[in-house]
C-alpha cells in the first residue's frame, strides 16, 4: 500500500480528482490473513471492487484497476472475469502464462508499462505476450526505469493518470 509506484499513482489520480482506492493484500503490512498464492488476493480485489462500486458518488461504469508487479498479475486475473472492471493498467506485470491467456479475452482498454532495464519482467517478454491481447491496448517502455521504478515514479504515475482520464473522459 505504501509502495513507491502505488503511492505515486494514487496521488497523481487524486490530484486529477479521480478517486483511487489502495489496500494491502492479505498478510501484508497490518492486513490480516496469510498469503493466498494469488487466489486469495483475487478475492481481496473483488472485495475492494464491491466496496468501491457501492460507494456514493462513484460511477460504477468508471471503475478500473491498476496493478504493479504481483498486483498486476492479480488485477489482470480479476479484470478478465469481472465485468465491473472497465479499464486496466498493468505496470511491470508479473503474469503467469495463464494470466496472459486470460487477457486475450479482455477487450476493454489496457495499458502496459515497462521499464527499459527491468530485469525481473523484461520489456521483451511483455512485448511478446501482448501480441495476442486484443485492442484497445497501449504499450510503453520507459527508458532507464527498472522493475522498482525508483526516480521514475512521477513518470509512471503521469502515464497511468493520463490513460485513466482519457479512458473515462475525465475533464
Amino acid at each position: 500500500m505504501s509502495n513507491n509506484v502505488v503511492l505515486a499513482i494514487c496521488q497523481a489520480l487524486a490530484q486529477q480528482s479521480i478517486a483511487a482506492f489502495r489496500f494491502n493484500f492479505r498478510g501484508v503490512g497490518r492486513s490480516e490473513g496469510t498469503f493466498g498464492r494469488g487466489i486469495g488476493e483475487q478475492e481481496d480485489v473483488k472485495a475492494a471492487l464491491t466496496l468501491v462500486s457501492s460507494t456514493p458518488n462513484i460511477d460504477p461504469k468508471g471503475i478500473g484497476l491498476a496493478g504493479y508487479s504481483f498486483g498486476a498479475g492479480v488485477a489482470a486475473e480479476v479484470a478478465a472475469e469481472d465485468s465491473r472492471v472497465n479499464l486496466l493498467a498493468l505496470i511491470s506485470p508479473a503474469l503467469s502464462d495463464s494470466g496472459w491467456q486470460r487477457l486475450q479475452g479482455y477487450s476493454k482498454p489496457k495499458l502496459f508499462l515497462s521499464g527499459s532495464v527491468d530485469s525481473v519482467i523484461p520489456p521483451e517478454h511483455i512485448e511478446h505476450q501482448i501480441r495476442d491481447v486484443p485492442e484497445p491496448k497501449q504499450y510503453e517502455v520507459i527508458s532507464g526505469a527498472d522493475h522498482f521504478w525508483w526516480e521514475y515514479e512521477a513518470e509512471v504515475a503521469q502515464r497511468v493518470t493520463q490513460f485513466v482520464a482519457t479512458g473515462f473522459k475525465v475533464n
